[in-house]
């Protein structure tokens, strides 16, 4: 490899860029749907941008294709769906064409048709089809904002394409065309292992292809950078599953070596080029997709990867060189760091300084006084850079190249990072006396250096790493910013059972396969224990006494002892009949002929609710009457936040002040031990004992026990609500479950009138649709988030027997917005509300369930209070369903929770919340109870 600190043989110049060819602003959108103008706009704005030099890419082959088949072929159909899309791209700000989606799903059934012709099957226009559909699934998986369904990503299309060339065989060595598709279907395959798709196979199918070529292989620079990364690739798979990593390792440095080499015999004036320049810019600010970053940064960053693909090989290369050394090494040589010899660090600097210097600039203005490109309001985002001034262009030297050396460098890395030596950072600030170009590469060098020391460092068995888009933080503002949205995008995007996802200098797995849900519950060493204490202390304020209290294992073993005795058998019925009955009160009073009007929905029935759970828990004295009932969920906004504790008066202002209150409710309660009387919850009652006995004092009980009525009521309130509005927007089953709740009502006649007993034990197995309707509900609006801690460095297996290393210490996450959407699990229909699939499901069907629907917990952590929740539910909404009629009121859309917040949250029309509730006819004069 070459040692010295600047290369004489690769320009380091900024590509010279052909402005005429870019565009200064989006493309016009085509003036109509159709498909005539979405095809005429597409091959205007993609078609013409094939560079000689560039690699070989399904926009490159695709006019002269599309040109000589038939308007009716597979290649035809898969081509109009794509420049729908894309069409719609650009003149939408999400979604995608409806119109597209139709044509691409004839240009599937079209394709499959052909596949059983012989005379097709084999054909150069088949394998195109299959590129186009990939193409296709790709701009609608990364561009289209959907909803919190899970759709599948094109893996199924690129499988086909390597399948194909397969059953091609020698076919696929005909002719430069050909060969032509054999090397963009390679490309297609990186651009997977690049975005996650881990366990994507194909490399050996292509490797087989490709060493039987003849006459027809095209050798060019291009397609000679594609082969260099193609076989890197092929090592990082290696890596993870080789039983020795000296072959990785020999092969790693031959790589770098055979890289370094090849670039020294190019021509200086050769670039390599992926992706037309022209093309990206307006793309990427159409797309409006990129928030994060300014489109003129992300498309600079694209451009330079173009540009840089073969140093980018060699940084990989390099990268992994250093993660074999760490592996081989033993655990005493310096904690293992991620150090590479000072050799190969002056040649990862080497192309760091080249990569920098070969960014083409196009972001638009800086800030005079940072060191940061302006958002970008406006589409005229091509602006050449400021080359009479220094100061400027350094500028734009970092808002573009720091991105582009995240995206390429630090991301190139194969789970674990190497340390840049500390005297490289200052070797790097004494360059700045030299010019005030020199901070570009000093920043650079420094972020390098801290993005290393930052990233958390991996081991092979880990579940595969899946890096943020910005790094460092990226997952942490995308997860505050996207909300619960953010698992479904991830899983939509990468479609990955288990990853990790870096957190900081810290780390996160994400479990998405139910099978490996599962497996995780039945693990002893994965545990909630640590997060009661840890929650406890930020949510509810506890002082460092009160955690040193609730921490003892004997007194943890109890309060959770006596949660599971007082949540079954005689003590539930006895809450379940007090809360119903309380709630009971609040449409008893509804007279015949006189409907009464509510103005908000949710609102009824969360602070009924409310009161009816604190009435039941605490008695008749409890502390959170109607009039306060407000309190808790104001509090609940933002009760997560307040359990980072990190400054909670900042985050959490609001909800902290709530919680005040409450436990200035809840004070009075405890000092005149209103705990001990006789219409009190037995799990108040014992919990308030064990807390006195363990040292807890009034104030103490105060706030401690303000957790039971909010985790009695934030995520029970919001599934009455759905399972309500849905209900009644349904007749069909609304019909049904009221034929079943009349059959387990008894009515008495009395002086007052008739009295209608409802026998509440009877709702499991008496009220099958209700149940359904119910299960169903759960599914769609309750999505809270499984938490749990590896406390041992331990295993998980899927059902394939691979197995994934959980580190000890290290935060286990599950979100239902993936597993309940799965279609695999759920059928096609996933995200529709469609109660039948919980009617006499099959055995094959349950057990594909199994870890997929969790709406409160599981193993040892299934939530307690489930059964209370189902009483209180189910019994409501079924006397509703028999006695009562709803008019005026519409089911309401919903949107993803708030950040750490598990129901859905409904979005109402324009007929708003409100609605008329009255007597059904028949129904008039009876008073609703429960059989006790």
């Amino acid at each position: 490899m070459r040692q010295s600190h600047r290369s004489n043989t690769t320009s380091t110049v900024a590509p010279e860029l052909r402005l005429t060819q870019l565009s200064p602003r989006i493309p016009l959108s085509p003036p109509s749907n159709d498909e005539l103008d979405a095809l005429g706009f597409f091959f205007f704005h993609y078609g013409r941008c094939y560079d000689g030099q560039a690699t070989c890419s399904i926009f490159g082959i695709l006019p002269g294709m599309y040109a000589k088949c038939s308007p009716n072929s597979p290649l035809a159909k898969a081509t109009t769906a794509l420049a729908l899309e894309v069409a719609h791209l650009h003149r939408s700000t999400g979604g995608y064409s409806v119109v597209g989606y139709s044509t691409y799903t004839e240009a599937v059934i079209r394709t499959k048709e052909a596949l059983t012709a012989s005379a097709q099957n084999k054909s150069n226009e088949l394998l195109m089809t299959t590129l186009v559909l990939g193409a296709y699934e790709n701009a609608r998986a990364t561009f289209g904002k959907t909803n919190h369904s899970v759709s599948l990503p094109s893996r199924t299309h690129i499988l086909g394409s390597i399948a194909l060339l397969k059953h091609r065989g020698s076919l696929n060595h005909k002719d430069e065309l050909s060969w032509r598709l054999v090397v963009t279907t390679r490309n297609r395959l990186l651009q997977h292992t690049w975005h996650g798709m881990d366990g994507l196979g194909g490399f050996e199918t292509l490797r087989d292809v490709w060493d039987c070529g003849t006459g027809a292989q095209i050798y060019s620079p291009a397609v000679k950078a594609d082969t260099l990364a193609f076989r890197l690739s092929r090592l990082k798979l290696l890596a993870r599953t080789a039983s020795s990593l000296d072959e990785v390792l020999s092969g790693a440095i031959n790589l770098a070596s055979e890289c370094s080499l090849w670039q020294n015999i190019l021509p200086s004036a050769w670039k390599v080029l992926s992706v037309p320049a022209c093309s990206l810019p307006p793309s990427i600010q159409a797309a409006g997709v990129y928030s994060h970053v300014d489109p003129a940064i992300y498309a600079s960053l694209s451009i330079a990867n173009s540009y840089n693909r073969h140093r980018v090989t060699e940084l990989g290369c390099l990268s992994l060189i250093g993660d074999c050394l760490v592996r081989l090494s033993s655990p005493e040589q310096e904690c293992r760091r991620r150090v590479l010899p000072p050799a190969l660090l002056l040649r990862v600097q080497i192309l760091v300084d080249e990569i920098c210097a070969s960014v083409p600039f196009l972001t638009g203005d800086t800030a005079v006084d940072g060191l940061r490109a302006m958002t970008m309001l406006l589409p005229s985002v091509v602006q050449p850079s400021h080359d009479g001034n220094k100061i400027q262009h350094a500028q734009q030297v970092v808002a573009s190249g720091l991105f582009m050396i995240f995206k390429l460098v630090i991301s190139e890395a194969i789970g674990t990072k190497f340390l840049v030596p500390r005297d490289l950072a200052k070797m790097l600030l004494e360059s700045l006396s030299v010019s005030n170009a020199g901070l570009a590469v000093a920043l650079t060098g420094l972020l390098y250096l801290l993005t290393a020391c930052l990233f958390p460092t991996m081991d092979p068995l880990e579940p595969p790493l899946l890096k943020p888009r910005v790094p460092i933080f990226g997952h942490i503002i995308s997860m505050m910013r996207e909300k619960a949205g953010f698992y479904s995008r991830l899983f939509q995007e990468r479609r990955m059972p288990i990853c990790t996802l870096p957190m900081l200098n810290g780390k996160l797995y994400v479990i998405n396969s139910p099978s490996l849900i599962q497996a995780a519950l039945r693990n002893n060493d994965i545990s909630f224990d640590p997060f009661i204490v840890e929650f406890s202390k930020g949510m509810f304020g506890q002082d460092k006494r009160q955690v040193e209290i609730i921490s003892r294992q004997t007194v943890m073993k109890e309060l959770l002892d006596i949660i599971h005795s007082s949540l079954l058998g005689e003590p539930l019925h006895r809450l379940n009949v007090v809360a119903l009955e309380k709630m009971m009160g609040h449409i008893n009073v509804i007279q015949p002929e006189e409907p009464i009007a509510i103005s908000d929905a949710f609102i009824w029935i969360r602070d009924m609710m409310t009161e009816a759970t604190a009435v039941a828990l605490f008695g008749e004295k409890n502390p959170i009457t109607p009039e306060h009932a407000h309190l808790l969920w104001t509090f609940d906004k933002s009760a997560t936040l307040l359990a980072i504790d990190v400054a909670p008066s900042l985050i959490a202002g609001e909800s902290m002040a709530a919680r005040a209150e409450l436990n200035k409710l809840f004070l009075p309660y405890y000092q005149g031990r209103h705990e001990e009387g006789p219409d009190v919850s037995d799990v108040i009652r014992k919990r308030t004992a064990v807390l006195r006995a363990a040292g807890f004092n009034d104030m103490d009980l105060a706030i401690q026990e303000l957790m039971l009525p909010w985790v009695g009521s934030t995520n029970t309130i919001p599934a009455l609500f759905w399972l309500f509005v849905n209900l009644f927007a349904r007749p069909e089953y609304l019909e049904r479950v009221r034929a079943e709740i009349e059959a387990i009502t008894t009515i008495e006649d009395g002086p007052s009138g008739r009295k209608a007993l409802v026998d509440s034990t009877k709702f499991e197995k008496h009220c099958p649709v209700l149940n359904a309707c119910y299960q169903e509900t759960l599914r769609m609006y309750l999505h809270s988030v499984g938490n749990r801690r590896a406390m041992n460095d331990t295993k998980i297996q899927d059902l394939d027997g691979r197995e994934y290393l959980l580190k000890k210490g290290t935060n286990v996450q599950w979100p239902p917005q993936v597993t309940h959407f799965i279609d695999s699990v759920w059928g096609d229909d996933a995200d529709t509300f469609n109660p039948e699939r919980f009617m006499k499901p099959t055995a094959q069907e349950e057990r594909a369930r199994r870890g997929a629907l969790l709406p409160f917990g599981g193993g040892r952590h299934l939530c307690p209070g489930r059964k209370f929740a189902f009483a209180e539910i189910l019994g409501f909404t079924g006397v509703l369903a028999l006695g009562f009629k709803v008019e005026g009121l519409d089911l309401p859309d919903s949107t993803d929770p708030i950040f750490g917040s598990a129901p859905r949250r409904p979005v109402w029309g324009a007929s708003g919340p409100g609605f008329k509730l009255g007597r059904r006819p028949g129904w008039e004069d009876v008073t609703w109870t429960f059989k006790k």
